[in-house]
């Protein structure tokens, strides 16, 4: 993939190059079926995206997903009817995750590591 390319369609691609990430990343997910499929493989290869293969079933190692829960609990009492109000909501409720509970989610990556190594 080329820093110099622009993919506006593709927030995941814009965003990596907006953190100025190193050029040698990986990008890793579980293995959901939307994530799995035929579409979302050859869009992976047409962008030139690298990934770390997962097997199926194994520990959950990102901590993405005790900072959706995070964000879950903060959002849980607010209806949204649309996207919009959704995505306010979620921006709003982001403004809230104190930076150290983020520096943890970060900081616990050797321990996550250990536990299956």
């Amino acid at each position: 993939f080329s820093s110099r390319r622009r993919h506006t369609r593709y927030p995941l691609v814009t965003g990596v190059q907006t953190c100025a990430l190193p050029i040698y990343w990986t990008f890793q997910e579980d293995n959901d079926p939307k994530h799995t499929a035929n579409s979302t493989k050859a869009l992976y290869n047409q962008l030139h995206i690298p990934r770390e293969e997962w097997p199926a079933n194994s520990p959950d190692l990102n901590p993405i997903e005790n900072l959706w829960q995070y964000l879950d609990v903060l959002c849980k009492n607010r209806k949204c009817n649309t996207r919009e109000q959704l995505f306010e909501t979620l921006q709003e409720a982001w403004k809230h995750i104190p930076e150290a509970y983020l520096t943890s989610l970060v900081e616990s990556m050797p321990r996550r590591l250990n536990a299956v190594y």
